[in-house]
C-alpha cells in the first residue's frame, strides 16, 4: 500500500521508494549519520521520493533483492509488454525511462537461481504450482492493476493493461477462484480505466490550455523582462555617464574652491601684514614726533636755565663792580661790559659750553675788578685785557647768537609744521588703514559668497570667479601700494631722523601717495560694476600679469629712487635761488606722463618749456584724475604702467579707449606716443612716430583745455 513519504520509517529498514511525478521505485534505507536515503549499495540514492511501500514477506531472512523476488515475479509476464507498450506509445524523454526502472527489480533472479519464465518452460505442468498461489495470485493482480491504473499513460497503456489480463488469463481459468478473480479485476479495471481517461482527457486539455497560456505568458514576460533589462542597461549606461561627469565636476569645482581659498587666505595675509606694517609706521611717526617734542622741550629748558645762570651773572657783574671804586674810564668800560652782558642773557639760548665760557670770562671779569682795587695798575692793565678779550667773545657770540636765533626760529617753525603735517599724515594713515580695512571685509565678504555659490550653474561659477579675480586685483593693487607705501615712511623716518628740515618733502611725498592710493582705490571701487565685461576678457591674462606684478613692483621701487635722486638734485640746483617751497610736492610716483620721465634726457631735443614739463604734466595729471570719469581714470593709470614697462602700443590702446570716453588729458598722453621728439628722448625702439597724427591729437587737446599742448605743437612745428 502506497503511503506518504512523511511517514515512511527510519529505523535502516529497507524500504520501497516511489517518485510519484516520474513513475520511478528504488529500494533504499534511511541513514542517520547521512540524513538521506541510501541504495542498497550503500550509496545516495537519485530520486525525489513522494511515496513508500512496505517490502513483502518481512519475516523471511535474506537481502533485500530476495525479500521483494516475490513481490515482483508476478509482474514478470507483464514486464515485457509494459516495455513494448512504452516504446510504442510513450513519449520520449522520462516516461521511457522510469518504465523500464520500475521493472528492473522484476528481472532480478529467484532464490533458486532462475526466473519464474525459465521454471515454467521447464515445468509446464507445474507453472502455477511452481511460481504462483492463489494469494501470491491475487496480490500480484491487485496491485499491477493499480500501479497501471495509477500510472495514467494513456490509450496505449490501456491496451497494454488489457494484454496483461490476456497474459493471466490461462492462469485464471483453471479453477472457479480464477473465473471470479478474472470477472472481478475485469470489471474494475474497465470502470478504473473509463474513468483514468476521461480524467486524463480532461487532465490533457487543461495542461494544454495551461501550457498555452504559461507558454504565452512567459513569452510576454521573457520579452517584457528583455525590455526592461535593456531599458535598465540603458539608464545605466547614461546614469555612469552622468555620475562620470557629475564627479568629474565636482573634482574641478574642489580643486577651483581650493585654489580660491588658497588665493584668498594669501591675499588676507597679505593685507594683515600690509595694515600692520602701516600700524607700526604710524606708531614710529608717533614716537618720533613726541621724541621731537620732548627734544624741543629739553632745548626750551636749557634756554630757559642759561637765561637764569645769565641773569644771576649779571647781577654779580653789577654787584661787585659797584662795588669797585675805579675811575671814570674804567667805569665807562665797565658800563659797556654790563650791556654787552646784558645782551648776552638772549644770546647764550642754544650752546651750553659758550653760556658756560662766558660765564668763565665774566667770573674772570669780576675777579679782575676786585684786584684792581688792591693794585689800580695792574688791575688797570688786565682789565683793560679782560675788556678786548670780552668785546671779541661779544662779537663772535652776537654772530653765532644771530645765527642760532635763526635756526631755533626755523626749527620751531619746521617742528611746528612738521607737527600738524604729522598729524594731518597720521589722520590720513589712520582714514587709509580703516578703508583697506573695509577693503579687506568685502573682499572676505566676496570670497564667502563665492565659496556659497560653487555649487550653482556655471555663469554662476564664472561671475565669482571674476569677482575673486577682481578682489585677487584688488587685493594686490593694496599690498603694492601698502609696500610702496610702507617703503617711502620708512625712508622719511630715517631722513627724519638723520635731518630734521627734509621732513616736510618726504611728508608730503607721504601726502601724495596716500592720496593717489585713496583715489586710484576710490577710482577702482566705482568703476567696478562696469569692469566686469572687460575683466572677462582679461581673465587669460591674469596669470601673465600675476608674474608681471613682482617685477613691476621692483621696476617702481628703482623708478622711486630715482625721482628721489632726481628731486634732490632739483633741490640742490634750486637751493641758490631760494630753495623749493615746503609745500611743493614731487609728481606722484606711477602718475607722470612720458614728458615727466624723459624730460632730463629731452632737453636738448625739446628747445620751448622743457624745463617745466614734469612739474606741468604731475600738476596736469592729479587735476585730471581728479576731475575725469573713473573708468577714464583707470585706463589712464593702466596706460601710464604700461608706458613705464616700455609696452607703447598696449598703451596707446588704452589711451585711446580712454580718449572715446571724452578724455583731454588722454588725448594729449596719446599725442605723447606718437611725438617723435619725446620717442626719440626715450630711445624707444620699434615704436613708429607720426608727427601728423601727434598734432592733431595735440590740437583736440588743447581744444579741450589742456595748455601744455600748445607748447608741444610750438616744438614740433620747430
Amino acid at each position: 500500500m502506497r503511503k506518504a513519504i512523511d511517514t515512511a520509517p527510519r529505523n535502516g529498514e529497507f524500504v520501497i521508494l516511489e517518485d510519484g511525478a516520474r513513475g520511478t521505485i528504488a529500494v533504499a534505507r534511511w541513514s542517520p549519520e547521512a540524513e538521506q536515503w541510501l541504495g542498497e549499495d550503500g550509496a545516495p540514492i537519485q530520486l525525489n521520493a513522494t511515496h513508500w511501500h512496505a517490502p513483502q514477506n518481512r519475516d523471511e531472512k535474506g537481502s533485500p533483492s530476495q525479500l521483494n523476488a516475490t513481490y515482483w515475479q508476478s509482474l514478470t509476464p507483464a514486464r515485457s509488454v509494459v516495455e513494448t507498450a512504452d516504446e510504442i506509445g510513450s513519449p520520449p524523454g522520462p516516461s521511457k525511462l522510469s518504465a523500464r526502472r520500475i521493472h528492473r527489480g522484476a528481472s532480478r533472479a529467484a532464490p533458486g537461481g532462475m526466473t519464474a519464465q525459465a521454471q515454467r518452460t521447464a515445468n509446464p505442468g507445474k507453472c502455477v504450482n511452481a511460481g504462483f498461489d492463489d494469494r501470491t495470485l491475487l496480490s500480484a493482480l491487485a496491485l499491477g492493476g493499480r500501479w497501471i491504473v495509477h500510472r495514467r499513460r494513456s490509450i496505449v497503456t490501456m491496451a497494454a493493461c488489457l494484454l496483461v489480463g490476456a497474459a493471466f488469463g490461462p492462469f485464471l481459468y483453471r479453477g472457479d477462484l480464477g473465473k471470479w478473480l478474472l470477472h472481478q479485476t475485469a470489471s474494475e479495471n474497465d470502470s478504473g480505466l473509463t474513468q483514468a481517461l476521461r480524467q486524463e482527457q480532461e487532465l490533457a486539455n487543461r495542461l494544454a490550455s495551461d501550457v498555452t497560456a504559461a507558454r504565452l505568458e512567459a513569452e510576454s514576460q521573457a520579452a517584457l523582462i528583455r525590455r526592461a533589462s535593456e531599458a535598465a542597461d540603458r539608464d545605466k549606461e547614461v546614469s555612469e555617464r552622468a555620475l562620470v561627469g557629475l564627479r568629474q565636476a565636482l573634482q574641478q569645482e574642489l580643486l577651483k574652491t581650493e585654489k580660491l581659498t588658497g588665493q584668498l587666505a594669501e591675499a588676507q595675509r597679505d593685507s594683515a601684514a600690509q595694515i600692520t606694517l602701516a600700524r607700526k609706521t604710524i606708531d614710529d611717526a608717533a614716537r618720533a614726533e613726541a621724541e621731537r617734542e620732548r627734544v624741543i622741550g629739553e632745548l626750551r629748558q636749557a634756554l630757559k636755565q642759561q637765561e637764569d645762570r645769565t641773569a644771576q651773572l649779571r647781577r654779580e657783574v653789577e654787584g661787585k663792580t659797584a662795588q669797585a671804586n675805579v675811575r671814570t674810564v674804567e667805569q665807562l668800560a665797565l658800563k659797556q661790559e654790563q650791556d654787552k652782558a646784558e645782551k648776552l642773557r638772549v644770546e647764550l639760548a642754544a650752546a651750553r659750553r659758550e653760556n658756560e665760557s662766558q660765564a668763565a670770562i665774566l667770573r674772570s671779569a669780576s675777579d679782575e675788578a676786585a684786584r684792581m682795587k688792591e693794585a689800580s695798575a695792574r688791575a688797570m692793565d688786565e682789565l683793560r685785557q679782560a675788556l678786548q678779550q670780552a668785546q671779541g667773545k661779544a662779537e663772535k657770540l652776537d654772530g653765532e647768537l644771530a645765527m642760532r636765533r635763526q635756526e631755533v626760529e626755523a626749527q620751531k617753525a619746521v617742528a611746528q609744521a612738521a607737527k600738524d603735517e604729522a598729524q594731518r599724515a597720521e589722520g590720513r594713515s589712520r582714514r587709509s588703514a580703516e578703508e583697506q580695512s573695509q577693503a579687506l571685509r568685502e573682499a572676505q565678504g566676496k570670497a564667502e559668497k563665492l565659496a556659497t555659490e560653487l555649487a550653482a550653474a556655471r555663469r554662476a561659477v564664472q561671475s565669482q570667479e571674476a569677482m575673486a579675480s577682481s578682489a585677487k586685483d584688488e587685493a594686490a593693487d593694496v599690498k603694492e601700494a601698502a609696500e610702496r607705501s610702507a617703503d617711502e615712511q620708512r625712508r622719511a623716518l630715517q631722513q627724519e631722523r638723520d635731518r630734521i628740515e627734509r621732513l616736510t618733502t618726504e611728508l608730503a611725498e607721504t601726502k601724495s601717495s596716500l592720496e593717489t592710493q585713496a583715489r586710484a582705490k576710490a577710482a577702482e571701487e566705482a568703476a567696478q560694476d562696469g569692469q566686469f565685461a572687460a575683466l572677462r576678457q582679461e581673465l587669460q591674462k591674469a596669470k601673465a600679469e600675476a608674474t608681471v606684478a613682482q617685477q613691476s613692483l621692483e621696476v617702481e621701487r628703482t623708478r622711486t629712487q630715482r625721482v628721489e635722486q632726481r628731486l634732490t638734485s632739483i633741490q640742490e640746483s634750486t637751493g641758490g635761488r631760494g630753495g623749493r617751497s615746503p609745500a611743493a610736492a614731487p609728481p606722484t610716483v606711477g602718475q607722470a606722463s612720458i614728458a615727466a620721465t624723459s624730460v632730463p634726457e629731452a632737453q636738448t631735443n625739446v628747445p620751448t618749456g622743457g624745463a617745466a614739463l614734469p612739474a606741468n604734466s604731475a600738476t596736469r595729471t592729479e587735476a585730471s584724475l581728479e576731475q575725469g570719469s573713473p573708468h577714464a581714470i583707470r585706463l589712464i593709470a593702466r596706460a601710464n604702467h604700461l608706458l613705464d614697462q616700455g609696452n607703447i602700443g598696449a598703451a596707446r590702446n588704452m589711451l585711446d579707449r580712454a580718449a572715446e570716453m571724452g578724455s583731454a588729458e588722454a588725448l594729449f598722453w596719446l599725442a605723447e606716443t606718437y611725438d617723435p621728439l619725446l620717442l626719440s628722448a626715450r630711445k624707444t625702439i620699434g615704436t613708429q612716430s607720426n608727427i601728423t597724427m601727434a598734432r592733431e591729437l595735440y590740437g583736440k587737446a588743447l581744444a579741450g583745455g589742456v595748455t601744455e599742448a600748445k607748447v608741444r605743437l610750438e616744438a614740433l612745428q620747430q
